[in-house]
């Protein structure tokens, strides 16, 4: 981030608090437009009903990959209740350049500063997966003025290392069957061995924005760290019930035979819980799980575990490791299957949770390269985005957009004129209700316009090439 941004962002977050013009809904998500600083900007807002403007309140400002401003505040609106949180979603941050979600946090954060009683110490950014990274530049670009960052699905942006986060707390979510699982695990063992003030929750979810129970989760732990440094004043009673779940979640793994699992829960816990109860038991438990002998269980699962959690600087050697780069996105999807992608679709469905989930990993790492298909289709290079989207369509059997967007990248190839069109016939005819809208996908992620739409409709070689990857 440039000088002259850094200093706008820090002037937004900064600026004087002013906490007038409360006539808006309590207790519900309501959307705001219109915004003062930036007409053209909207977002999603939740005040708690006890927002009372006489006290200050924290504020968490929550970036969705896809500009949904209201699918993260509904994660977080129970904690948000529960625990007097001020939430504001942005309706036009989204993946992409850097700049537009700059300009809607600066909006929103003017707004939210002028309307309502902020507690300027407490003000967090929320992200999931590209916008987590984006909110880790903002993070670092407003001079201290971040208290924490929840970054879900993915960790920081490429130039940034764990100290650029200055004394903003890292918290990061991550399911074990997320692609990015392997990086987050590398970066909580970077920012450990830096001593960066940070936790990483391990949920068993997949590349999504968290669930209600792991929000509420979130902010319960944003409250420990903002009693442990100061920000807000002990409350005894949260400290007992926080600490509680904690470590009977780390137990109950441990009782499954999680040995891993319950040693990164522990280790999570105890510079915070240190500091707050003055004991050491979680640092005890933690040893014991290091020193201990393991159980025939928790030794068949620490194997397991670590093989998956071992290799978080780059994929194993094996199936998913390398595929081929052949000229034709046909043949790129049968060498996807002769390096394993049936035997690890089949490997997901095993009881052996440990194995699902590292098979479940790989295949979304196949997944990911639609990332980089879609950064290809905005450089009108239609022939290279499709080989990473059917890799991603192949890889899985249940990702319906990786399906339309190969079959958008198909019609948007120079060439696919109407002498094809014309000539589609009954094949087109056969397929196009299964073309008009692949099963799961929306018609704004199916039809980037309507003229696009039409010509994937009319057009059976996307078909073919599913039924059979032939030309």
């Amino acid at each position: 981030m440039d000088t002259a941004h850094r200093l706008l962002l820090t002037a937004a977050f900064t600026a004087p608090l002013s906490g007038f013009a409360q006539d808006l809904p309590k207790g519900e998500i309501v959307e705001r437009s219109g915004l003062p600083a930036d007409s053209t900007q909207t977002y999603a807002l939740y005040l708690p009903s006890s927002y009372d403007p006489a006290r200050s309140w924290p504020v968490i400002y929550a970036l969705d990959p896809a500009a949904r401003g209201r699918v993260p505040l509904e994660r977080f609106k129970s904690a948000a209740e529960t625990y007097g949180y001020i939430l504001a979603g942005s309706n036009d941050s989204r993946n992409g350049p850097l700049q537009p979600s700059l300009r809607s946090l600066m909006a929103i954060t003017a707004d939210v500063r002028q309307r309502f009683t902020v507690d300027r110490q407490r003000v967090y950014l929320a992200g999931f997966f590209r916008r987590a990274r984006a909110a880790s530049v903002f993070v670092e670009g407003t001079a201290d003025s971040i208290a924490g960052l929840v970054a879900c699905g993915a960790g920081l942006a490429t130039e940034l290392t764990p100290r650029d986060l200055g004394p903003a707390y890292f918290l990061g979510i991550v399911g074990t069957a997320d692609f990015n699982y392997q990086e987050m695990r590398e970066l909580d063992r970077r920012m450990t061995s830096e001593q960066v003030g940070h936790r990483v929750f391990v949920t068993d979810g997949r590349h999504d924005w968290p669930d209600e129970q792991t929000c509420t989760r979130a902010v319960e732990w944003l409250e420990m760290q903002a009693m442990a440094t100061g920000l807000r004043p002990r409350d005894p009673a949260l400290l007992d019930a926080v600490y509680g779940k904690e470590t009977e979640l780390a137990r109950a793994l441990e009782a499954q035979g999680d040995a891993v699992g319950a040693a990164l829960a522990y280790q999570g816990m105890v510079a915070v819980f240190g500091d707050l109860r003055g004991d050491d038991v979680v640092a005890q438990a933690l040893a014991r799980l290091k020193n201990g002998e393991p159980t025939a269980s928790s030794s068949r699962r620490r194997t397991s575990a670590t093989e998956g959690a071992g290799a978080d600087a780059g994929l194993p050697a094996g199936p998913g490791h390398a595929l081929p780069r052949p000229a034709c996105p046909g043949r790129l999807g049968r060498g996807a299957e002769g390096h394993g992608g049936a035997d690890l679709v089949r490997q997901v469905r095993k009881a052996d949770l440990p194995d699902s989930q590292l098979a479940r990993r790989l295949l979304n790492t196949w997944r990911s390269v639609q990332e980089q298909g879609q950064r290809a289709m905005e450089k009108n290079e239609f022939r290279r985005a499709g080989l990473f989207f059917e890799v991603g369509s192949r890889a899985t059997e249940v990702n319906p957009r990786a399906q339309a967007n190969f079959l958008y990248e198909m019609a948007c190839r120079p060439g696919r004129g109407r002498r094809r069109e014309e000539g589609a016939g009954d094949a087109a005819q056969s397929h196009r209700e299964r073309l008009r809208r692949p099963r799961g996908v929306g018609a704004g992620e199916m039809a980037r316009g309507p003229a696009q739409a039409a010509r994937v409709r009319r057009d059976p070689e996307p078909a073919r090439c599913f039924a059979g990857g032939k030309r």
